[in-house]
């Protein structure tokens, strides 16, 4: 709130904003919210907690594919490399895979 208030131009785009523009931000706000702090808490409630801290790391490898399919922008090497790298160290933690009962509901 402070950096809308205290700058006129972030104002002027606040105010600006449609009702559907409105309905958009109260949707990610409950997606990002509601669903994604819940689903945090379920996994952990099912996996422990650095497995749950692994497969949010993961997060930026999915943007980045949603990145290169939605919005046609592709990684640079760098970013094509930490990517390799993060999909390697889930690995490495991960196998030989060994999800048993509920825990499927915690990667899920």
């Amino acid at each position: 709130m402070p950096f809308v208030l205290l700058n006129s131009t972030n104002r002027a785009a606040v105010r600006s904003l449609t009702r559907k523009d409105w309905g958009r931000l109260a949707l990610l706000g409950v997606v990002f919210y509601t669903l994604t702090q819940g689903s945090q808490f379920l996994s952990l409630a099912y996996l422990p907690a650095a497995m749950v801290s692994l497969l949010l790391n993961l997060t930026p490898v999915i943007v980045g594919v949603f990145g290169m399919i939605f919005l046609r922008e592709h990684p640079s090497l760098g970013q094509w490399f930490g990517i390799a790298l993060t999909v390697i160290g889930v690995a490495v933690f991960f196998l030989p895979v060994d999800i048993q009962g509920v825990q499927g509901a915690g990667v899920g």
